[in-house]
């Protein structure tokens, strides 16, 4: 319901290619209920993540597209974690990669990072579908789809900027299905898993001294390989001096 909330109302009115995109999620009902309830604490952290930075909602599906949420994916060609950054757009933005620890696959800290160079192109760009553009494609070639249209118009439906990726304009059709089939999935045949029961998942900072997942599961009584799935970014579930020491953990 707070997720419905902070999305565009006009979703399910795109383009024949989001309408392609809503016909393959939506394809398998059961299933992708069934996918949708296992990462619903990711989606729940990442929702609040996106309405603390005042971006739009549909952004909290940019995981989904990208890696079904999944912490430790590795994409071909290098990009890798949640928001599938690659590595220089990730240090650009703060994330830390070093050996035995690699900050795409914390979702806390990926997270904060990719809404961070969300925020940069919402700057550069304004247009949600500009933006999100701009993340799949990188914003030099997007600037320069502008210059040579010599027009700022964006629409994936329209495939405006021309000269840009069909990957990049299947972006955008990408958010607005989901968005759309989330809105009003009872078009669709969906039944969303609406009722479900899920601890909250928050960043933690762990106690200093600490040089494993194991031990802090150990003092805080936390399941340890719900911890280490959870922050695959530890290489090994063990702490590496010079990182960013949160961890995503139900509270307490």
């Amino acid at each position: 319901t707070r997720l419905r909330a902070r999305l565009g109302p006009d979703s399910c009115d795109a383009g024949s290619n989001s309408a392609r995109w809503r016909q393959r999620y939506a394809g398998h009902p059961a299933a992708f209920s069934h996918r949708m309830e296992t990462v619903l604490p990711l989606i729940d952290f990442v929702s609040r993540e996106v309405e603390r930075s005042g971006l739009p909602g549909e952004f909290t599906f940019i995981p989904l597209v990208e890696s079904w949420y999944q912490p430790a994916a590795m994409g071909p060609g290098g990009p890798a974690g949640m928001w599938q950054m690659i590595s220089t757009t990730a240090q650009n933005h703060g994330i830390h990669i070093r050996d035995g620890y690699d900050g795409r696959l914390s979702p806390v800290e990926s997270t904060r990072a990719a809404l961070s160079y969300l925020r940069v192109l919402q700057d550069m760009f304004g247009d949600w579908q500009a933006i999100v553009m701009a993340y799949n494609a990188g914003e030099g070639r997007m600037q320069n789809a502008m210059r040579r249209a010599g027009s700022r118009v964006t629409s994936a439906a329209d495939r405006r900027p021309h000269g840009l990726s069909n990957i990049t304009y299947d972006y955008v059709d990408k958010l607005q299905a989901l968005s759309c089939l989330v809105s009003q999935p009872h078009r669709f045949g969906l039944h969303l898993p609406v009722d479900a029961r899920y601890e909250p998942l928050v960043p933690l900072l762990m106690d200093p001294g600490m040089e494993t997942l194991e031990a802090f599961a150990r003092v805080h009584g936390k399941d340890v390989q719900q911890l280490r799935q959870l922050n695959p970014g530890f290489r090994g579930g063990r702490v590496v001096a010079g990182v960013p020491r949160l961890v995503l953990s139900t509270p307490g």
